[in-house]
């Protein structure tokens, strides 16, 4: 009878001279792979939120075309540490430092403006822009000066767009490095718990690890050849949970196998032909999963999406040809103390024994129950808004955060960051009319001409947060006023709408990609299981779980 080539490919695996034999080439591959690819600097995250082609970032490159003066900006921010009104000798200081900072520091300062309650100041601060890289060390720059030279009894801090960024750069300072050592770490102590041997959880721990670096280093080269940007840490948390999964279904198998054979070897090849196509097919869901993020408007939505597949192939590919050669070399013992031997007697039943006998003998009422609770948590998804404000993307308060706090508790809170409006070929006045009458609207600015072209240009100062969902909403409705009221084009930029533009892209990427991601899921399980209504049941439990997970999160 022919062999089947998945069980001839097993038992070259396992084979006592070739799987020493693959275990070399595949050492050897690793070491080409890294001596080729170790110099290859990681990706930086991108330094931009505005979505390319958005109305948001036609008005910051129309600003960048035609204004001479290239300035950066930031806010300094003071207020008094025990929560009272400013004195005048407070104000005083104040005026003193920000002359101080701007001669040591290089800096513009602008006038000093107090809050209607006099509870907090602010300073405008500006200086010449090189480039993203010298505005942050100048950031950097004027916080340390503001330690170095402290008011008695205030708090000074800055913020802005610039801080902002500093701030976010800083909270992934050392992230990937500590995401990682806990990933490991979960993964090792889950790997004891369910071998229970002081020797077995090192073996897959150590063959995805080896993945998880060789992912690292190929999804550097395909961040470097198709400008892609991406969280690293993200890339390692997924190549080690997927990784340890498939080398659980690998080793459970296997050790099934050992109680039923003498041979290890032979038992580990029947294991791996058995636990092949399972990990194949979970593999390429998830991978060409993955790969719809490819179509996505976001570059970090679109840049994960696509080096998280290729991690996801090589950790597939590490799990099934390199850990059986290892495994098939260290023998039963691997599992030492508690070594499966063929005929010994099969344990007392477990708890998920226990657990899914329970479900089986009711399964109507327990289908029921479930899937009431499954619904009750994605009903949680009607009131979700995706993303973070401004100052919600911290875990704990940073400077910048805790500034623009400030601000919004004791001025008003448009005036520091406006919306910024561009037009032409339309009739200004009427523009500016129609806005005044918008809900939440503060305060509609004169009219200029931007550089030599046919651009006015209209600050709108909000009477909300400009960082919060309700700012978002202004931005719409203006745009919704100036859809109605303008004959020619109105571009409508600024913080607030780069985050609304954002907001609207990351919806889009999920009304585009979520159903892809469903049909592939449904195809893949009906090869797996040969069966379409097999597959729609699962792919229906599927939908319903991720909805549920989703809004429990929410």
């Amino acid at each position: 009878m022919k062999v089947p080539v998945i069980s001839r490919v097993g038992d070259s695996l396992t084979s006592r001279r070739s799987a020493r034999i693959w275990a070399a080439a595949v050492f050897a591959v690793i070491l080409v792979l890294f001596g080729a690819l170790s110099s290859i600097q990681a990706p930086t995250r991108s330094a931009s939120s505005l979505v390319e082609g958005s109305d948001s970032a036609q008005v910051t490159e129309l600003l960048a075309a035609n204004t001479s003066d290239s300035k950066s900006s930031a806010l300094l921010v003071a207020s008094r540490t025990d929560g009272h009104a400013l004195s005048e000798a407070d104000n005083t200081a104040i005026d003193k430092q920000a002359v101080a900072l701007s001669q040591d520091a290089e800096v513009a300062a602008g006038r000093t403006m107090a809050s209607k309650d006099q509870q907090a100041a602010m300073v405008p601060l500006t200086w010449d822009t090189v480039s993203d890289t010298a505005d942050r060390q100048k950031l950097n720059e004027i916080r340390n000066w503001i330690q170095e030279h402290p008011i008695q009894g205030l708090s000074v801090q800055v913020t802005g767009a610039t801080a902002f960024a500093v701030d976010i750069t800083n909270a992934f300072a050392g992230a990937d490095f500590t995401l990682l050592a806990v990933t490991v770490g979960i993964v090792a102590v889950l790997l004891i718990l369910t071998y229970r041997s002081p020797v077995l959880w090192l073996i897959p721990l150590l063959v995805v690890a080896i993945a998880d670096r060789s992912a690292s280093l190929v999804a550097n080269l395909l961040g470097n050849a198709f400008n892609l940007t991406f969280d690293s840490g993200v890339l390692s948390v997924l190549v080690f949970g997927t990784g340890t999964n498939y080398a659980l279904l690998l080793i459970s198998r296997y050790r099934d196998e050992l109680q039923k054979n003498d041979d290890h070897r032979q038992a580990l090849s029947k294991a791996w032909a058995a636990s092949f196509e399972a990990i194949l097919t979970s593999n390429l869901t998830v991978v060409l999963a993955l790969l719809t993020l490819g179509l996505a408007v976001m570059e970090d939505t679109r840049g994960l999406g696509i080096v998280c597949a290729a991690g996801l192939l090589i950790a597939a590919i590490f799990v099934l040809f390199l850990l059986p050669p290892v495994l098939a070399m260290c023998g039963r013992k691997a599992f030492w103390p508690l070594i499966p031997r063929p005929g010994q007697e099969s344990k007392k039943e477990n708890f998920f024994g226990r657990a899914a006998r329970a479900v089986m003998t009711r399964p109507g009422l327990n289908l029921a129950a479930l899937a009431v609770l499954l619904m009750v948590l994605a009903g949680a998804l009607t009131g979700t808004r995706i993303g973070l404000d401004q100052t919600q993307q911290f875990r704990t308060a940073t400077e910048s955060s805790s500034a623009m706090q400030t601000l919004a508790e004791h001025f008003p809170a448009g005036e520091t960051q406006p919306i910024t409006i561009l037009a032409q070929g339309t009739a200004i006045q009427a523009l500016r009319d129609e806005f005044s009458g918008v809900e939440n609207v503060k305060r509609v600015g004169e009219s200029t001409q931007l550089g030599t072209t046919q651009w006015q240009q209209v600050s709108v100062i909000s009477a909300v947060d400009p960082s919060s969902a309700m700012a978002q909403d202004l931005v719409a409705d203006l745009r919704d006023a100036a859809a109605t009221e303008s004959a020619g084009q109105v571009l409508i930029g600024g913080q607030s709408a780069e985050q609304l533009d954002s907001h609207q892209m990351h919806l889009r990427d999920l009304f585009v990609i979520a159903p892809l991601i469903m049909v592939i899921c449904f195809v893949m399980l009906g090869w797996l299981t040969r069966s379409w209504r097999t597959a729609l049941a699962l792919g229906l439990v599927n939908l319903l779980s991720a909805a549920a997970a989703v809004g429990l999160g929410s």
